[in-house]
């Protein structure tokens, strides 16, 4: 009786042993899925804002959201300039400064936060005449300060709830905008670009010379990047530069 007890005990001892192993397991995997996940969403909106240092169209609509507080006016802005939109994610890696893991980690980030979305929505519904009229009249005149106190005041007669949900959104979401951090390699080639080489690099992309943009970078890669690090890089510069075409085109239309 005692021998079959303490078969028992040990069989019990090593499926314990082994369910706690598991668990281990699956919590580190998680933990390591989870910064992946965040470290795509970090770079994706790293590489997002450092646009505005080479686009001047795209740094005054950054200028402008910074002064209003409209969440789903960042939303649109971020999807827009990732695409979310498309279906063809190999198309958009061909002109796109990001690739597919950075567009499907900014889709999930985004859509945690879609309840707000669906909330200011709302609120842009149910609005008078004649606070569309004002609104109207603000963004004519480009009176930023008005429309920000307007919409603030708009979200601040919301039930509790609904006002912390908007706040959390937009302070995390912009938060993350603000302090991201592009990869290594790229900012270490970024920091290392002289004036020169900049509008080196901004005349190819306006004149879409790709082959020549592409030789210009592997130029002045620095000797120690390995060769994922290159394509890396020219990978971003490509989509980075050969934007500002687009961005013409666009304007153009």
């Amino acid at each position: 009786m005692k021998t079959v007890t303490l078969r028992y005990m040990l069989l019990l001892c090593t499926i314990f042993a082994t369910s706690s192993t598991l668990e281990n397991r699956n919590e580190h995997n998680s933990n390591d899925s989870l910064k992946l996940f965040i470290s795509k969403v970090d770079s994706c909106i790293a590489k997002i804002r450092t646009i505005a240092g080479i686009n001047a169209n795209f740094r005054s609509k950054i200028d402008r959201l910074a002064q209003i507080a409209q969440y789903d006016a960042i939303d649109e802005l971020l999807r827009n300039k990732v695409n979310l939109n498309a279906f063809d994610f190999d198309q958009i890696s061909k002109i796109s400064e990001l690739n597919y893991e950075e567009i499907t980690a900014m889709t999930e980030f985004l859509n945690e936060e879609i309840e707000s979305i669906k909330i200011i929505q709302l609120v842009a519904l149910n609005m008078t005449k004649d606070e569309r009229k004002f609104v109207n009249r603000m963004e004519n005149i480009n009176n930023l300060a008005s429309l920000r106190d307007f919409y603030l005041n708009k979200y601040n007669s919301l039930p509790h709830n609904q006002y912390e949900m908007l706040r959390r959104s937009h302070n995390k979401v912009w938060n993350k905008f603000v302090n991201s951090n592009l990869k290594a390699n790229i900012a270490y080639f970024l920091n290392a670009l002289t004036p020169n080489d900049n509008n080196q690099l901004r005349a190819y992309g306006m004149l879409s010379e790709e082959d020549k943009l592409v030789a210009f970078i592997n130029e002045i890669a620095v000797t120690n990047f390995t060769s994922i690090d290159k394509r890396e890089v020219e990978h971003y510069l490509k989509g980075l530069f050969m934007s500002l075409k687009l961005e013409q085109h666009t304007v153009i239309e």
